[in-house]
């Protein structure tokens, strides 16, 4: 088995990388919606909005963003146990760090690609306006890894890959990424060092499984 983690900086086609590798190899798509449709049946629906929102480290120390966060962790933990799972966002680089079937990806963008790709994307004319939204969800990635896991987002050495979209193409990359998942998943592995020694919370895995079988209909 082999799971694969994206992360991606916004307008950098990390999505659509993300997408077409989930379509090459016919891998489970888990993405910030597919999470957010288990927290909700936890009664977590303000998920979204606190997942899109800047934070501070004093964010960490309030009882409802660490109820938040600690269902969060364990639903990507969650996902992790499932066979051939591509997972994008934010921290699944740092929640699944260190074990031996899952590669880590980073997809980025020189800045001014990204806010001509966005602009482009979204159909805006308005270049200091995409420009803005780049930097708002940048500033949000990064305050959320940080205030959260503790872990600097422009640090590479979280990941296996880098890409840089602005001269490497989404389908050379999704080959790239792949190639490389097969050949992981090819390795001998101690399953005392792969995400299936995660601990499960049984009704957890009951609605992942859930939701990954409504994905697969």
């Amino acid at each position: 088995m082999a799971i694969i983690t994206i992360s991606r900086e916004f307008g950098s086609k990390g999505s659509e990388v993300s997408q077409l590798v989930a379509k090459e190899l016919a891998y489970v798509y888990v993405d910030k919606k597919t999470i957010e449709s288990v927290m909700n049946q936890y009664g977590l629906i303000s998920f979204e909005r606190f997942y899109d929102e800047q934070h501070t480290i004093w964010d960490s120390f309030d009882g409802d963003s660490r109820e938040i966060i600690s269902m969060f962790s364990k639903t990507v933990q969650e996902f992790s146990k499932n066979d051939n799972t591509v997972i994008v966002g934010r921290a699944g680089f740092i929640l699944l760090t260190g074990y031996e079937n899952v590669l880590h990806v980073l997809i980025r963008a020189p800045f001014e690609q990204r806010v001509q790709n966005t602009m482009q994307s979204l159909n805006m004319t308005d270049r200091k306006q995409a420009a803005d939204l780049v930097m708002r969800n940048d500033q949000s990635r990064r305050t959320f890894v940080q205030s959260f896991y503790r872990a600097d987002t422009n640090q590479t050495d979280w990941f296996n890959i880098v890409i840089d979209t602005s001269c490497v193409s989404p389908e050379m990359a999704t080959k790239w990424i792949a190639d490389a998942a097969k050949q992981l998943d090819k390795k001998e592995k101690n399953p005392k060092k792969t995400t299936l020694a995660i601990e499960s919370d049984v009704v957890l895995q009951g609605v992942v499984e859930k939701q990954i079988a409504q994905m697969k209909l």
